[in-house]
């Protein structure tokens, strides 16, 4: 797919505020990045950009902790409770497996845990 046929697929995508995920494949350094963040700004949304090679499990699932005698797990800073915008999962493949699969998690549950 070329830039342009990209910039307005995911302008429709993104404008009609459907909420499936997107996955782009492409060697690094083509763009892809810096398309997304184009038509975001463009939609005036925010993006949250993880790169999820660089960073641990925790960043995703939060840090544990005990509530009333029961673990569970801190909710992350970044990750907003409210409000549009686009989560920009970066460095799929370069992740450690837990963090594929958090992501995996959060992508298709809208939450992890």
């Amino acid at each position: 797919m070329d830039a342009c046929t990209l910039i307005r697929t995911l302008t429709t995508l993104l404008s009609s505020g459907d909420k499936t995920p997107i996955m782009l494949l492409g060697p690094p350094g083509v763009g892809k990045s810096s398309i997304v963040k184009q038509v975001a700004d463009q939609l005036t949304l925010q993006v949250l950009d993880l790169r999820l090679g660089q960073i641990p499990p925790s960043d995703i699932r939060g840090l544990p902790m005990i509530v009333d005698g029961v673990s569970t797990y801190t909710r992350p800073e970044w990750l907003p409770l409210e409000g549009a915008g686009v989560l920009f999962m970066d460095e799929l493949t370069n992740a450690a497996p837990a963090v594929q699969g958090l992501s995996q998690q959060l992508l298709l549950d809208r939450r992890v845990g």
